[in-house]
């Protein structure tokens, strides 16, 4: 029987393509906090490697950066400061 977290874990990157696709964008920490939480928790800098993946996870599902998916710094919805997002093209 599977647990909980694991079930989690091994839907999060279909969750992350999901939501991409539906709203052709999704804030930066949509995709890294899954792939964060998708790595054990013993490694050290779960957050530091999972924003390291990010841009891989990206590349790998939807292909290159600047053909079909980029960046963009939006306002933040509440407070001072910007959020970045990924924008499918």
């Amino acid at each position: 029987m599977k647990s909980e977290k694991s079930s989690c874990r091994s839907r999060a990157p279909q969750e992350i393509q999901r939501l991409a696709k539906e709203w052709c964008r999704i804030p930066w920490m949509g995709v890294l906090k899954p792939l964060e939480e998708a790595l054990p928790d013993l490694i050290d800098d779960r957050n530091g490697i999972a924003f390291n993946l990010t841009p891989r996870f990206m590349n790998e599902v939807f292909g290159e950066k600047g053909v079909a998916w980029d960046t963009e710094k939006r306002a933040k919805s509440s407070g001072a400061g910007t959020t970045t997002w990924i924008v499918l093209k």
